[in-house]
């Protein structure tokens, strides 16, 4: 039985001719190329440029023609023309010009944060959906491992060295499994669905979610809080939001000032008695209402230029926040790696090897073999997933934002010891929506007491523990 287990433990799933391949570089361009919200933020970032390219230009002249002097005798009426042009006070069209290239730019700053934030997503779809391939994979090895022993026990129990009721459960921990193989499958693919439409694309071939994934873009941590803020698109796009309101402030100051008009006339006349003529005007517009009107329009413009450098300090504190945050998360995630790959997991193998001698001697039943042999497995997915967590981290630190979702996908502590499950985005960590909070996936209901947190409503939901 001893090289039964062997086989177990090695036995790697494989999928006939291979998969597809689907790149996170290639997902990352597709998103920048084809995403339908990113097209809708340019579109509309390039309406607010092509406004400010018309924003100087002078209103449109006013032309007027009519008969005047219209008797019901028969004396001939005249013709009148009138042409005027509203002459803007100097530099008022200027400010506004200021203000709309203002929008502009900062329209351009938002797609730039749009682009960022879809790239977030886009990865952390992307590396969940690697993390639940690891997971089905996982439990194709539990099901045959399962089954092998199912196949001993049934053999034991002919020989009349085993009881019945060993190949009983083993019928349903492997009908546990498969449900929890459907569950993890449904999870996975719900997770490439939303990786397509971040696409822009529809995933319509069922067999899109079996491609091989692979993370093959390095996410590289900057050296300091200054440099990750340096070009960050939130950041400028509020510095541009101070441009826009202090050259809306500019420009109310301006509108103080009378606006100065030019009207010419002419009246053409059909009677000798009455000779034709033409006419000039200069006008002014008088702030009549400049008490109730213009000062409170420029209070108004001041105090929202104040509102907008305080936002800027708003910015820059929730970016230094998220940046210690993800620091460290990185570091937690590296801390439990580590405790993975150099303590629990040869200390499980150790006690594999020991549970194979133990059994090969009868000393030890076949159910303690088995949940030994699930535990090794499960302890390794979940090195995998702190292995994933920290390119998460390193995502969050990259691509900083002000409050970027949190994923984390290994558990605070290992369920070899009753770990529920990871906390709302770890000790000390920015708050983690509900829908990004992880738990372990079930691997089994297991033919010993369950491990706490993993059964219950999250479980029932969708077999990944809420994640």
């Amino acid at each position: 039985m001893t090289n039964l287990v062997v086989v177990l433990v090695l036995f790697t799933p494989t999928q006939p001719g291979g998969p597809a391949t689907l790149k996170l570089s290639d997902v990352l361009a597709e998103v920048e190329a084809q995403s339908p919200s990113l097209a809708e933020s340019r579109a509309r970032a390039e309406v607010l440029s092509r406004a400010a390219d018309a924003a100087g230009w002078w209103d449109e002249p006013f032309v007027a023609a009519g008969p005047d002097e219209i008797s019901l005798s028969d004396q001939m009426p005249v013709i009148r023309y009138q042409l005027s042009q509203v002459v803007p006070f100097p530099g008022r069209r200027d400010a506004h010009v200021d203000a709309a290239r203002s929008r502009a730019r900062a329209a351009v700053r938002e797609t730039t944060t749009t682009t960022r934030a879809l790239r977030v997503a886009a990865t952390q779809v992307f590396l969940r959906a690697i993390y639940l391939q690891k997971a089905r994979a996982t439990n194709e090895l539990l099901r045959q491992a399962v089954r092998e022993v199912q196949a001993s026990a049934s053999t034991r129990y002919i020989t009349g060295t085993s009881v019945h009721h060993d190949a009983l459960l083993a019928d349903v921990e492997i009908a546990v499994l498969e449900r929890d193989a459907l569950v993890i499958g449904r999870s996975l693919r719900a997770s490439m669905i939303n990786l397509a439409a971040l696409r822009g694309l529809t995933l319509d071939d069922e067999s899109a979610d079996a491609a091989e994934l692979i993370d093959d873009v390095d996410f590289a941590v900057p050296a300091s809080f200054d440099d990750a803020i340096a070009g960050q698109p939130e950041l400028l796009a509020a510095r541009a939001r101070v441009e826009i309101a202090d050259a809306d402030s500019r420009a109310l100051a301006l509108d103080v000032w009378p606006d100065f008009a030019v009207q010419l006339m002419g009246m053409q006349s059909f009677m000798k008695e009455e000779p034709s003529n033409v006419g000039a005007m200069i006008g002014i517009s008088l702030p009549i209402f400049f008490p109730w009107k213009q000062s409170r329009q420029i209070d108004a413009g001041q105090k929202n230029a104040e509102a907008e450098r305080a936002r800027i300090a708003v910015v820059l504190v929730d970016l230094r926040t998220e940046w210690e945050h993800a620091r460290q998360d990185l570091r937690s995630a590296e801390e439990t790696l580590t405790l993975y790959e150099e303590k629990i997991l040869p200390t499980t193998k150790l006690a594999l090897d020991s549970s194979e001698r133990a059994y090969a001697t009868k000393e030890a039943p076949l159910l303690e073999v088995l949940a030994v042999v699930r535990a090794y497995h499960q302890v390794a997915l979940e090195a995998e997933a702190a292995r994933i967590d920290i390119h998460l981290a390193r995502l969050r630190l990259d691509e900083l934002l002000t409050h970027a979702p949190v994923m984390q996908l290994a558990p605070a502590s290992p369920t070899l010891f009753g770990g529920a499950g990871v906390m709302a985005g770890g000790m000390g960590s920015a708050p983690m929506q509900p829908s990004m909070a992880a738990q372990p996936v079930r691997m089994g209901a297991g033919m010993s007491a369950p491990l706490p947190g993993t059964l219950g409503a999250d479980d029932e939901a969708d077999g990944m523990g809420g994640m």
